[in-house]
């Protein structure tokens, strides 16, 4: 969510959905929908387009509510995120459910992905078939009860500790792997016989460099 980004351009939206047949009634529900997003998003601690969605599912009566308002949401963040303006097509927030119910550290974790992949240009159909992916991998171990990214990397050190034929302590292994994270070579060698040096990369020649004066 670029609030000044909303703010400086969502006259743009508003043309364009004039401009291109849409009714006027959903032109004033995007406009009201905008406003509420500008105006009360730092008072309810919205930090994006889905934590807008939950709040208005939290209170609508009925689905019909909900289907409206995820519409216009929708279109308001694709407008303001990915500069793609309505087509009558479903949105991001429509096709992508299990984003909507991943913990904020998950979807943070998405949405960076998401604005990374897309500023290296990447190809945005491609940005939104492996964020949707990520987002049901994350999805599974949450409802596991996988909660945040630091509970991930306490069950990676874990598994790790019942690879090992060593009896690593969990201090040790984070402290060492910590050392060994710029060093080419087999983790699970390393497990086993963390002692031993790394292997020498055959091919790999140390450059040598002249100066002069």
């Amino acid at each position: 969510m670029n609030l000044e980004n909303l703010r400086s351009n969502y006259s743009k939206l508003l043309k364009h959905l004039k401009d291109n047949g849409y009714s006027d009634a959903f032109g004033a529900r995007v406009r009201r929908m905008i406003e509420v997003i500008l105006a009360e998003s730092q008072m309810r601690g919205w930090s994006g387009y889905y934590d807008v969605l939950r709040h208005y599912e939290a209170k609508s009566v009925s689905r019909d509510s909900i289907v409206k308002a995820k519409t216009v949401i929708g279109a308001i963040m694709e407008f303001d995120l990915n500069k793609k303006y309505p087509d009558r097509t479903a949105s991001g927030l429509s096709q992508n459910r299990a984003y909507c119910k991943l913990s904020h550290d998950y979807q943070l974790l998405i949405d960076r992905y998401k604005a990374s992949a897309l500023s290296s240009n990447k190809k945005e159909s491609s940005v939104k078939v492996e964020s949707s992916n990520a987002s049901s991998f994350l999805l599974r171990i949450q409802e596991a009860g996988i909660n945040k990214l630091n509970d991930i990397a306490m069950l990676i050190l874990r598994y790790l500790q019942l690879l090992s034929k060593i009896k690593w302590s969990l201090s040790n292994l984070v402290a060492l792997l910590r050392q060994q994270l710029f060093v080419y070579r087999d983790l699970i060698t390393w497990l086993n016989k963390p002692r031993e040096g790394p292997p020498q990369l055959a091919g790999i020649k140390q450059l040598s460099f002249e100066f002069s004066y």
